[in-house]
């Protein structure tokens, strides 16, 4: 398994060192996807991001801004922290350092739940 750890690491540094730089050497935002990625109105999740160089380390002191196009679905603070503001629909979010840009982070919106489901003959609320 440390074999295969390894051969990862090294395909992700070996594609790093070909990305373009920003400021410090960074080539990369990782983005800690949540548990959960979906919410209800009026719910809130926190994302969290990293800049990497091209050896892989995390580079500290990135100044990293969240975004999102969907500004009637919700809303990403600067630490990262969105806040559902619809019933319905999915929600494009994405961290970026100058020019480049994390992956986008999809977040399914929901409505609350005031319904039951039924499970076999137990009425679940």
């Amino acid at each position: 398994m440390k074999g295969a750890t390894l051969a990862g690491f090294l395909l992700f540094a070996a594609a790093c060192s070909k990305l373009p730089s920003v400021d410090n050497g960074i080539v990369a935002i990782q983005v800690t996807s949540p548990v959960f990625d979906t919410l209800r109105r009026s719910d809130s999740l926190r994302l969290m991001a990293q800049a990497v160089n091209s050896d892989g380390s995390a580079v500290a002191g990135a100044a990293i801004v969240w975004a999102t196009a969907d500004t009637l679905l919700a809303t990403v603070d600067a630490d990262g922290l969105v806040h559902s503001l619809s019933d319905t629909g999915v929600a494009r979010l994405q961290a970026s350092i100058g020019t480049l840009r994390s992956d986008l982070i999809f977040v399914t919106l929901r409505a609350d739940s005031d319904t039951t489901a039924t499970l076999g003959t137990r009425i679940i609320p």
